[in-house]
């Protein structure tokens, strides 16, 4: 067998592969004689009719079809071998030249991991920034702790900032009504900016009962680009207006919230967990800017195949996401002023990012030696296990958390190197 290999771009690659006539006689042979022990042909025992008459009644373009079926994929992998290529999609095939009495030619195009040169990440650092939470952080969050179990009563006077309301709303442009405006039974805590800026002030004063209609300029800044700055005329009615009493932060409500401990140990519990929130979002932005650092001083051709197959998961993943919450696909593109095709390309350019790092944090999984024990693995499967995780393939699942658990020691690897 003779192949041929010529290098394209984005990490793509074309084989030209040459069998002579003898080495694809062997695969039409084998089919021959499987299909010719499953032909009957009048007058003589299975397999044992003459060849011409067992052929003409099977028909050479089978014959030659079944056995191509056979060949080119282990002539293919054999090819692959020989040039050392490590392909990550299914080959484009395509046979060439094939006549009776001459060789078979066909050529395979295949995507294969892009071979690149490593900066030196050694030499890559970061700073080490610590963090410490604030006791005004922690006063926020008590305060949030309150407001959770705060209780509500209903109160006849006009509503003030810091009353709880319950709104039926309705906006309009020249008259036609905007159903992304248009809300009823809406709850809202004066104050509190749960709507555009401004609004809510517009419902201070009002009593339950009470109806207003105002004219609003909506603001620049939207996820709704239709919106901004379009004048709105709102028709309001106000359904309830309560007063929020909050609990007291006293001994008593921690053992409402955490039974058996005081107000000292839920407030240590609380800063623990801020401090714990914090460092983890430091480290996964340490990380983010190592790996960006990396992948803007690595050049390597990233192969069209991978940078796909991730674009169409992380779109897939988006409309999982928006579709578990009941958002159509079209509202969804609508609120963030995109359109599907600025969506895909933004995708794109992501996945391409993704695919980079990912190979890059490979190569350096095999420069530093790092692997996963099989007691690591084991312990990772336990707990999917526990967690309701359905496992149809437990060995396909055990070999995805060998990749997840090696790549997340090496980027724990380069933090280390990059922090000392």
């Amino acid at each position: 067998m003779k192949t041929q290999l010529e290098r394209l771009p984005n990490s793509r690659v074309k084989l030209k592969i040459e069998l002579s006539e003898d080495e694809f006689a062997q695969y039409y042979q084998r089919v021959f004689l499987r299909l010719s022990s499953q032909t009957d042909v009048k007058g003589f025992r299975p397999g044992k009719a003459p060849e011409d008459l067992i052929r003409n009644k099977i028909g050479e373009d089978k014959i030659f079809q079944e056995a191509l079926e056979m060949c080119l994929p282990a002539t293919f992998f054999e090819a692959v071998k020989k040039e050392k290529l490590q392909p990550v999609a299914d080959p484009d095939i395509k046979v060439e030249k094939y006549n009776n009495d001459q060789p078979l030619v066909y050529t395979a195009e295949i995507d294969i991991l892009p071979d690149f040169k490593l900066p030196d990440y050694r030499k890559f650092k970061i700073q080490n920034s610590k963090i410490k939470i604030s006791e005004k952080e922690v006063q926020d969050s008590m305060k949030g702790l309150q407001k959770a179990y705060a209780t509500y009563e209903d109160k006849k006077e006009p509503a003030e900032k810091g009353d709880k309301v319950e709104i039926d709303f309705a906006g309009s442009i020249k008259g036609a009504k905007i159903e992304q405006l248009t809300s009823k039974n809406h709850p809202l805590i004066l104050g509190e900016g749960g709507f555009v800026p401004g609004f809510e002030e517009k419902l201070v004063g009002l009593k339950a009962g009470q109806n207003k209609e105002f004219d609003y300029t909506m603001p620049d800044k939207l996820r709704d680009q239709f919106l901004v700055g379009k004048k709105v005329k709102f028709k309001v009615k106000m359904l309830k207006v309560q007063k929020v009493v909050l609990p007291k932060l006293d001994d008593e409500f921690a053992q409402k919230i955490a039974k058996g401990k005081k107000l000292a140990q839920v407030k240590k519990e609380v800063g623990e967990s801020l401090q714990k929130r914090a460092e983890l979002e430091e480290k996964k932005k340490a990380e983010a800017e190592l790996l960006n650092k990396l992948a803007e001083k690595t050049e390597m051709e990233i192969p069209r195949s991978l940078v796909k197959n991730q674009q169409y998961k992380m779109m897939t993943d988006i409309q999982k996401d928006i579709e578990s919450r009941g958002i159509p696909l079209a509202k969804y593109l609508e609120s963030i002023g995109k359109t599907e095709d600025e969506l895909n390309r933004e995708m794109a350019t992501q996945a391409g990012k993704s695919v980079k790092i990912g190979l890059i944090i490979g190569k350096i999984k095999e420069a530093e030696k790092i692997t996963a024990s099989k007691a690591e693995i084991d312990k990772e499967l336990a707990m999917a296990k526990r967690s309701g995780y359905l496992i149809e393939d437990e060995e396909l699942v055990k070999k995805r958390i060998k990749i997840s658990l090696e790549n997340q020691k090496t980027v724990e690897k380069l933090i280390d190197i990059a922090s000392k």
